[in-house]
């Protein structure tokens, strides 16, 4: 029975440290992506952006809408309609010894909205696909749709 307990309460540990590595990932995530200075969204039919995002607030507020901690892992069906797709840009990180940037965004991160909550997005050269929930898709569809 000791052995028993033992085993339950090192169980319970367990989950509860990979919950907390779980979710301290998602908030690592969602501070690298708000970290961005400008997000434009961009409909698929035109070059044109149709929203800008630029206030700390905003962007916060469109990383949060993102719910991150909701995707999972899926490629797009080969059939998928691009939406459009949102670029999050910043300014180039100083080096040591410099003093102050060139004052210039750079694109940091790409994520690309297909027809039926799914998404690509694209950091460092890599892509990642996911499937998104339909309140997500819903959000970001509407951004590109204003």
């Amino acid at each position: 029975m000791k052995k028993l307990f033992m085993f339950l309460v090192l169980f319970s540990v367990l989950l509860c440290g990979c919950r907390a590595d779980a979710d301290s990932n998602v908030s690592k995530y969602h501070e690298a992506l708000a970290k961005a200075q400008e997000i434009t969204a961009f409909a698929a039919d035109t070059e044109k952006a149709v929203k800008d995002f630029t206030s700390k607030e905003d962007i916060d507020s469109f990383v949060t809408a993102l719910k991150i901690d909701e995707w999972e892992l899926a490629e797009p069906p080969h059939n998928a309609t691009e939406i459009g797709h949102f670029d999050f840009s910043q300014e180039e990180t100083l080096s040591l010894g410099q003093t102050e940037t060139d004052g210039n965004l750079y694109a940091v991160c790409k994520i690309t909205l297909y027809d039926g909550s799914y998404i690509d997005f694209e950091i460092a050269g890599l892509r990642m696909s996911f499937e998104i929930t339909r309140d997500t898709a819903d959000y970001l569809t509407g951004l590109l749709t204003q």
